[in-house]
């Protein structure tokens, strides 16, 4: 027999690319301009700190099993908002 989470997987991929299909863009998408590829002196003062407090927070949830990049890159982030 066919297995229900391989006929699940194909309705939702035909629907998907249905929409896709339906939203395509003719005309091409105009480029977005970005700043340079490397931080300056003035970015890595700003963020050293959240770089070196974002891993102690995050690796501790992140090694629990299951637990998913999710939860702690959130955690990391409120953490930070609170600061």
């Amino acid at each position: 027999g066919v297995d229900v989470v391989i006929v699940a997987v194909g309705l939702f991929a035909i629907g998907e690319a249905l929409w896709v299909a339906a939203h395509l863009r003719r005309t091409s998408a105009e480029a977005i301009p970005v700043g340079r590829p490397w931080l300056g002196r003035e970015d890595l003062k700003r963020t050293w700190k959240p770089w070196l407090r974002g891993p102690f927070i995050g690796f501790p949830f992140g090694a629990i099993p299951a637990g998913g990049a999710e939860i702690p890159t959130f955690l990391s982030y409120v953490g930070e908002k609170r600061l």
